[in-house]
C-alpha cells in the first residue's frame, strides 16, 4: 500500500489474503517493476489529474493506468472510492484492445470489493 498527501493506492486482496497485483509486480523484471511502481506513485500523487496518456477511463467506475516499460505496455485496472484507488488487476498488454478476460477479472474483483 502506498499513501501520499491526496490519494491512497491499495492493492485488491482476495478473501484468502492473496494480492494478485503484488504477485504480478513480483513477476516482472526489475526495470519493468521500477517503471510500474513509479506509475503507481504518480497515481497516488495526482489521482485523476494524472490524465492522458497515463490514465484512461474504461467504463463507469473502471480506470486503466498505462505504463510503458521499454517496449512492454503494462496496464493496471482500478476503481476509485473517495480518495482511494483500488488496483484490481495488472497485465502486460499485447494487443490494441484490452483483452476481455482481463476486463472480466477486474469487473469481478471490483464487485467482490464492493460487497465486503
Amino acid at each position: 500500500m502506498m499513501a501520499h498527501a491526496r490519494w491512497q493506492v491499495v492493492f485488491y486482496r482476495t478473501a484468502s489474503g492473496k494480492r494478485p497485483v503484488r504477485e504480478f509486480l513480483d513477476s516482472l523484471a526489475a526495470s519493468q517493476r521500477a517503471k510500474a511502481l513509479s506509475g503507481l506513485v504518480m497515481l497516488a500523487e495526482a489521482g485523476y489529474q494524472l490524465g492522458p496518456p497515463w490514465l484512461k477511463k474504461i467504463e463507469d467506475d473502471l480506470w486503466e493506468l498505462r505504463v510503458l516499460a521499454g517496449k512492454v505496455r503494462l496496464r493496471f485496472l482500478f476503481y476509485v472510492e473517495g480518495q482511494r484507488c483500488v488496483v484490481l488487476h495488472g497485465l502486460k498488454k499485447k494487443t490494441e484492445r484490452l483483452p476481455q478476460r482481463d476486463l472480466q477479472t477486474a469487473r469481478l474483483r471490483c464487485r467482490q470489493c464492493r460487497a465486503q
